[in-house]
């Protein structure tokens, strides 16, 4: 297989990878958001010692909102770097930005499995809200 084919095939996996990242990202902002309204519209901000779930179950679907959030920002850092590895004439300079995509790429990841238990977390709070 020739280079350029396999930069070829490089880019194409890279960039099928950050897009299922990227509807993951979607996803999961849209679960939290989502989760967090239905949270406020059952409590409406009482301040009522019953709505303890429920106040952690914000704190806990905003957390979740702003580490997915994170992972945007990382995901376009990951791919500034990726383009730069892949386009860089000194090879130095490529594998330091090689280096950078896949520790933003681990980044990304913990990002993305934080903002999932995030998700999970709070909608079990607020399952334990109306269950009380």
């Amino acid at each position: 297989m020739s280079d350029r084919a396999h930069i070829d095939i490089s880019d194409s996996a890279l960039q099928e990878s950050y897009s299922e990242q990227s509807a993951l990202d979607d996803l999961l902002v849209k679960l939290a958001t989502g989760g967090f309204g239905f949270s406020v519209s059952l409590g409406a901000f009482a301040d009522d010692p019953e709505t303890v779930w429920l106040t952690w179950s914000w704190f806990v679907l905003l957390a979740a909102v702003l580490v997915v959030v994170v992972s945007k920002f990382l995901s376009v850092a990951g791919l500034r770097a990726y383009f730069v590895s892949e386009r860089h004439e000194d090879a130095a300079e490529r594998e330091r930005a090689r280096c950078a995509t896949e520790g933003l790429d681990r980044w990304i990841t913990r990002c993305n499995v934080a903002g999932g238990v995030g998700v999970g977390l709070g909608a079990l709070l607020l399952a334990a809200h109306v269950a009380s």
